[in-house]
């Protein structure tokens, strides 16, 4: 059997079921017989062997949501963004790609805009930390 901070790997015949470990103990609740009469059984069966629960490590966090809109609004008030002298049809390609989170044709455009008209260093960076503050992930 096997363990992390948040659930008890239960091996019973022919399955292992994840239940909740609270409190040092696994959490039968939301089982019913006959299904909590073998969870229990095996539970028991286990303890009485005197084998060790192996503890192993939570699996890693989900990474953060990507905050399109935060970064939309960040980026729309950036001064750098806004002193870009960039052709109306590109602006608004970018933009459009943006606001419908569509990061392959942000990427796109980006490198169309940047190779129409190059942005300065400065804006480059804060545009990065702008994607990494809200967890977008293109590379500017």
């Amino acid at each position: 059997m096997k363990r992390n901070s948040t659930f008890l790997f239960l091996e019973s015949p022919g399955a292992i079921t994840p239940l909740p470990w609270v409190d040092g103990a696994p959490d039968f609740t939301g089982f019913s017989d006959p299904t909590l009469a073998v969870l229990q059984k095996s539970w028991t069966d286990f303890l009485a062997s005197g084998q060790e629960l192996e503890v192993i490590p939570d699996p890693p966090p989900p990474p953060p949501e990507h905050d399109w809109t935060a970064f939309n609004t960040a980026m729309l008030s950036d001064s750098n963004w806004q002193a870009w002298a960039l052709p109306a049809d590109l602006r608004n390609a970018m933009i459009a790609a943006s606001i419908n989170s569509n990061l392959t044709s942000l990427e796109n455009a980006y490198a169309i805009a940047k190779a129409a008209v190059p942005p300065s260093a400065e804006a480059i960076t804060g545009w990065q930390g702008l994607a990494d503050t809200y967890n977008v992930p293109i590379v500017f």
